[in-house]
């Protein structure tokens, strides 16, 4: 990719990737987990954007991949373990206020057992309700270890789908770039 650094009145042509590949190993390791901080924030966005920094070779697209799954677990198992234990903190305590009786919550525990991968899927795909969804969830008593066969079966191939989505938009790109400079 072209990118134009300014100097003097002049325009400079400067390739970005050239100096993410002649960086130091602890400016790359930033790099990386930088990217991982945002999937952990808003995994779709951010994986497609390194993804598509991987398809005009700023990162390495397996890394990129597997920082994604990571992330989706790591953010999976905070909201799910802040609905776990912040049940009986907050929402047993003060959930009258917002509008979760006890009898509501025992009605949602009763929806989430029966309807669990439903529910997962639903909020693994929807966008801003994933947070509070498996907050949710996790206050809903869903076993953990259920919680987790089924995000696995969700997040590998949502990881894919934009890593996929990202490579070849940026492939599109460099397809594009080159043509034009013909």
């Amino acid at each position: 990719s072209r990118g134009h650094r300014f100097k003097s009145g002049t325009v400079h042509n400067i390739r970005m990737h050239e100096f993410f590949l002649t960086a130091s190993g602890a400016s790359i390791f930033l790099s990386y987990f930088l990217a991982f901080l945002g999937m952990l924030i808003d995994p779709p966005s951010v994986t497609i954007a390194a993804s598509f920094m991987a398809a005009v070779g700023v990162f390495n697209v397996y890394v990129i991949f597997l920082i994604s799954l990571l992330a989706e677990f790591v953010a999976d198992t905070i909201y799910f373990s802040l609905g776990h234990w912040g049940r009986t903190l907050f929402l047993e305590k003060y959930g009258r206020f917002i509008g979760f009786s006890k009898e509501r919550i025992r009605h949602l525990e009763t929806l989430v057992k029966e309807n669990s991968v439903k529910a997962l899927i639903i909020l693994k795909l929807t966008p801003a309700l994933g947070a509070p969804g498996i907050a949710l969830i996790g206050a809903s008593r869903l076993p953990t270890k259920k919680f987790f066969s089924i995000v696995s079966l969700i997040a590998l191939p949502r990881s894919i789908l934009f890593v996929v989505i990202g490579y070849n938009f940026g492939a599109a790109y460099q397809g594009i770039l080159s043509t034009i400079s013909e």
